[in-house]
């Protein structure tokens, strides 16, 4: 939202920043040259942590240092702490085993330093245009569904960029690489859109109301994937409830959601009765779907394979291997070469003990720390992902997923500041 005092031409860096990371983020897969993973949203998370850390400042319109006395300064703080757990518990894990592979390691301090950066950024581009995730978000789905139908038909350069698209056979993976992935990433910018709207950053008019309302659930339908499918049904639901609560004629409104999910519940019926019989994937991805009932079975799966609630504590053995030798500040993440440490803290589709193996209770007090403060910002609705993928897949390890989701906060939580700084100030437009 445009400030008093705040000029157009102050706001457009930001928003040209802030879409190339949303839209990198997002849409393209990473490159490899050398070997070294590499996207253009790292290196820009790569200058603004350096620039935070030695508080240099690019412009008077552009500093990535944290503002004195802002509560930005506690979640940066929590983030380094986890940086410094994650090591002291690595290297506790190393007096009692040999390591066989640091990858696990390696990758969780690069997941932390990303989520700082990513915080970092958002905190420094509070003042971008916010239409931007709803560009990225219809973009998104146009490029996954268009995948799907019309891989064989797409010029070679995009096949070459999604070479893999169809390496699984029925189930598509999406441009995450993994269909749980891809979906988690499109409901991070779905949250990102309704945590911005409740909080009144973003004007979601006409057409884009019911985009919105329905681009998530079409892409849902065309990618399979159970939880996030239930995590996005949640906050279509927040959605509309802030849709009919911020509007002056609620009664009419409400109308119109009720005629846009009748009219949904036809197209389902009329177009993807059709492609259900001619499109392999959609009818994998619709069948995927209706077995969400199921998920209290697990007589017919073994532990390795099941996708159910009770998928999560299946590894409890494991995980309590590791973490009985540090329950304090954790035993690291890597492959270990003793008995206890043979599984990395990586695999246990369980994200909490993930945490509590790899940096103890310490780290855990940690998480709950800093998602306090974003909920407090925000609302219940923000800890979807830790309950939904974090308990069934893993959203700690969806790299770009924590990327979009801890750009939002830093967004939030200076969008706060700056309303508590400036108490008489109304916001006048988006540019």
């Amino acid at each position: 939202m445009l400030r008093l005092g705040e000029k157009k031409e102050n706001i457009w860096i930001h928003t040209l920043i802030a879409l190339v990371f949303l839209l990198d983020e997002a849409l393209l897969p990473v490159f490899h040259p050398a070997g070294i993973p590499m996207k253009v949203s790292y290196v820009i998370l790569l200058f603004a942590l350096g620039f935070h850390i030695f508080s240099i400042k690019v412009s008077d319109n552009l500093r990535f240092r944290i503002d004195a006395g802002s509560e930005a300064r506690g979640v940066t703080f929590l983030l380094f702490l986890l940086i410094l757990l994650s090591i002291l518990g690595e290297m506790t894990m190393r007096l009692f085993s040999g390591v066989s592979n640091s990858s696990p390691f390696s990758d969780a301090l690069l997941n932390y330093g990303f989520m700082t950066a990513s915080f970092v950024l958002g905190y420094a581009l509070y003042r971008y245009n916010k239409k931007a995730l709803l560009w990225t978000l219809y973009l998104y789905a146009l490029i996954n569904i268009g995948l799907l139908m019309f891989y064989n038909s797409l010029p070679g350069f995009i096949k070459n960029l999604y070479g893999e698209y169809y390496a699984t056979g029925i189930r598509i993976r999406g441009t995450g690489g993994n269909a749980n992935t891809t979906l988690l990433v499109m409901n991070m910018i779905l949250m990102s859109i309704v945590i911005l709207y409740k909080l009144r950053k973003i004007e979601i008019t006409g057409i884009h109301m019911w985009l919105v309302l329905v681009v998530p659930i079409l892409t849902n339908v065309f990618i399979s994937s159970r939880g996030e499918f239930i995590q996005t049904v949640l906050l279509e639901l927040f959605y509309i409830y802030l849709l009919v609560k911020n509007e002056e004629n609620r009664k009419k409104t409400l109308f119109r959601v009720i005629v846009l999910v009748a009219l949904l519940i036809g197209a389902y019926f009329y177009v993807f009765h059709y492609l259900y019989y001619v499109n392999d994937s959609v009818r994998y991805g619709i069948d995927r779907l209706s077995t969400i009932g199921d998920v209290t079975e697990v007589d017919e799966f073994s532990t390795e394979e099941a996708d159910t609630l009770l998928r999560p504590f299946f590894r409890a053995d494991v995980f309590w291997n590791r973490f009985k030798y540090s329950p304090l500040w954790g035993a690291g993440y890597s492959y270990g070469t003793a008995q206890n440490f043979i599984k990395s803290a990586n695999g246990y589709h369980n994200d909490w003990f993930r945490i509590l193996a790899s940096t103890g209770i310490a780290g855990f007090l940690c998480w709950i720390g800093m998602l306090r403060k974003f909920v407090k910002k925000t609302s219940l609705i923000i800890l979807l992902p830790l309950f939904l993928a974090g308990l069934s897949n893993t959203f700690v390890q969806s790299i770009h997923a924590l990327n979009v989701y801890f750009f939002l906060f830093g967004v939030v939580f200076h969008v706060v500041q700056t309303e508590n700084q400036l108490p008489g100030t109304t916001a006048v437009k988006e540019v």
